[in-house]
């Protein structure tokens, strides 16, 4: 991986997300996470809803790797939000 590459973790701040990014901080890698919680965000975790029209994001960085941890993973709410649940955990 070239010095300016960047590892994007998309879903950043679940629990599988986050722990890949410590791993990959660690590891001394150039991490970007994404999140859905406009409290979140950061210089290093990007908005992303994956709830809405993806086909237009523009990235900044030069991404190297993109590992996808974001889902919609709660029985409950994919019931109740079933449209929402499936646009992020089936086509986007």
């Amino acid at each position: 991986m070239k010095q300016e590459d960047v590892i994007l973790v998309v879903g950043a701040d679940g629990l599988i997300g986050q722990t890949l990014v410590d791993y990959l901080l660690l590891a001394g890698k150039q991490v970007i996470g994404t999140t859905h919680r406009k409290d979140t965000i950061t210089e290093k975790r990007i908005l992303l809803d994956l709830s809405k029209d993806v086909s237009k994001w523009n990235l900044s960085w030069n991404i190297s790797v993109a590992y996808i941890c974001a889902a919609m993973s709660s029985i409950e709410y994919c019931r109740k939000y079933t449209t929402k649940s499936a646009i992020v955990n089936i086509y986007n």
